[in-house]
């Protein structure tokens, strides 16, 4: 479990919040947010890296998503 979970669940809008700092790389905190609305077929992705300090990287990639035909 991350070290900050939200779980929010209303009549429109089912949303989720993670946070934690990144395996390995305590300096770097990551936050993650998924919004689900009813009768809408799409949803709302949110992410974000702090660097909490320094960091020396060769290589700085976010997350991507890809879709199969379980969300079509």
């Amino acid at each position: 479990m991350p070290a900050f979970y939200r779980f929010y669940h209303g009549p429109y809008v089912i949303q989720t919040i993670r946070q934690d700092a990144a395996p390995d790389h305590p300096e770097i905190l990551l936050t993650a947010s998924y919004e689900f609305y009813a009768g809408k077929p799409y949803f709302k992705f949110y992410s974000c890296m702090e660097m909490l300090k320094d960091v020396w990287l060769e290589l700085l990639r976010n997350d991507e998503m890809t879709m199969d035909s379980l969300f079509t």
